[in-house]
């Protein structure tokens, strides 16, 4: 339990407190911070005071099998005695998992809210400590991270030589056989994956989040090629990349939309280069700012990224201003996906990259940008 962490921010702020709350697995930060491996069934309470030790306050049902733990435990029979029991612990300014604009971080309902208002307790939003207990990556973590994007990046470019391979022998190319290729290539690279890659040909790549049917689309001379692909290695922290390719040459629409995410992918850097932990909400108004100067706003289908950690999509802060407004910041030693995209009638480009940052902030590309089609 990373309790040294938490007590090391609460001690900088004016906090008096940490409560966690969860229902039946409402929560996982309950359980991240606590180390509880069982499931609770019943509301349950973890309080982390500034000083003293923590207190895990449970249903009397379920008090039985935590003997050792390296914290107190206290229970209650009645919602009257949990009420009771959390005007007497928990006293001061509060952080919760609240929030009014994150919802990412809001895991208490509304019986959760209305027991700790019942109980004097005025709660202000955890997701700033859920940040920096959750968000952040040792060194060793990091390098796992660059060991995903680098294999990642290679079957990549193993997919683009496959279809190059099927044009060269005169044989169809389908979006589900990509698909497959690449998806036994992450398990051969003993890589694992929420989900299968996003493979996508022609008026396809104009759809977000593009699930092949079957055998899909069949690529055909002058169509753009999209491939998203993500995977791990056990235990590590996740890469997420786009790629865009092009069947023959690009027009020069291709052309002009591909640089246009392009230099949106370098505001980002520059943005988060330039200004220590910026807030995510920030960073993409810097994106889509730039993508309104240049008339392509209504092209613009979602945010410009998200964290990444153990998860594909992590618990820290995304570069998002579309959404929700992400007011939490870019912490050091995190990573971000950078996916800036513009969705047109008749086909799409996005381009995703990583940035981690060091331990001073400083951004760093997981690997060299993609700076123009792929030609197959």
């Amino acid at each position: 339990m990373p309790l040294q962490i938490i007590r090391e921010y609460l001690r900088k702020t004016d906090l008096d407190g940490w409560l966690l709350y969860d229902f039946s697995g409402s929560n996982e930060f309950f359980y991240k911070a606590s180390g509880i491996n069982a499931h609770l069934t019943r509301r349950s309470f973890f309080w982390i005071p500034k000083k003293g030790d923590p207190v895990l306050l449970l249903h009397k049902v379920e008090e039985d099998g935590f003997g050792g733990a390296s914290f107190r435990i206290a229970s209650y029979l009645t919602v009257g005695d949990l009420v009771e029991a959390l005007r007497s612990l928990a006293k001061g300014k509060i952080a919760m998992e609240i929030d009014d604009e994150v919802p990412y971080v809001s895991k208490v309902d509304a019986s959760g809210l209305h027991l700790v208002s019942e109980a004097g307790i005025r709660p202000v939003s955890s997701k700033v400590l859920i940040q920096l207990v959750f968000s952040r990556i040792s060194e060793a973590l990091l390098e796992t991270h660059l060991k995903a994007s680098h294999l990642l990046d290679t079957i990549n470019t193993k997919a683009f030589e496959y279809i190059r391979m099927r044009r060269s022998a005169g044989k169809p190319v389908f979006e589900g056989d990509v698909a497959l290729f690449i998806t036994d290539r992450i398990k051969t690279s003993h890589l694992v994956s929420e989900h299968g890659p996003i493979v996508a040909f022609g008026e396809n790549t104009a759809s977000p989040h593009y699930r092949v049917q079957g055998g899909g689309r069949q690529l055909g001379e002058g169509d753009p090629i999209l491939i998203d692909l993500w995977g791990k290695t056990e235990g590590g922290i996740y890469a997420d990349f786009t790629y865009m390719g092009v069947c023959g040459k690009p027009s020069s629409r291709h052309k002009e939309v591909f640089q246009l995410v392009l230099e949106a992918q370098k505001i980002v850097f520059a943005y988060i280069k330039a200004h220590l932990e910026p807030e995510g909400w920030k960073v993409d108004h810097e994106v889509q700012h730039f993508f309104a100067k240049k008339k392509v706003e209504k092209s613009v289908f979602h945010r410009t990224g998200h964290n990444i950690h153990e998860s594909l999509h992590g618990p820290g802060a995304h570069l998002d201003s579309i959404e929700i407004k992400d007011t939490r910041p870019i912490l050091p030693m995190t990573v971000t996906s950078v996916e800036p995209a513009l969705y047109l009638a008749d086909f799409g480009a996005r381009l995703e990259n990583n940035i981690y940052t060091d331990a001073k902030g400083k951004p760093h590309w997981s690997r060299p940008l993609q700076t123009a089609w792929i030609l197959v």
